[in-house]
């Protein structure tokens, strides 16, 4: 709570926050024992949310998150590119920044 500076309104609110975040820990630390995975979960400021509050708040909008092209519209095409490869890893090029919360934006 102190380092996500959350507080709530009273201990009701707290047990219940308090049982959602202790279920949230023991999904983040299964998902991380398992091993298969190409990610790690972390705590962070929504560990005492569950997932239908955290999609209800971050995830789901009724506006698009893209506007289609139009059919009239060109794409762009890079010339005269030569030797480039099936697939590039841009943090190998300091091309990609840590991860941000982008709150309700994005």
């Amino acid at each position: 709570m102190a380092e996500h500076g959350v507080s709530y309104e009273n201990e009701e609110v707290k047990v219940v926050r308090y049982q959602i975040f202790k279920d949230n820990v023991q999904h983040i630390e299964k998902h991380n024992q398992e091993g298969k995975h190409s990610y790690k979960l972390e705590i962070n400021k929504f560990a005492d949310l569950t997932n239908e509050e955290f999609l209800a708040k971050y995830a789901r909008s009724s506006k698009p998150l893209f506007k289609r092209q139009s059919s009239n519209q060109s794409s762009f095409e890079y010339k005269d590119m030569k030797d480039i490869p099936p697939s590039l890893n841009w943090r190998d090029h300091n091309a990609v920044t840590a991860v941000k919360s982008q709150g309700g934006c994005g």
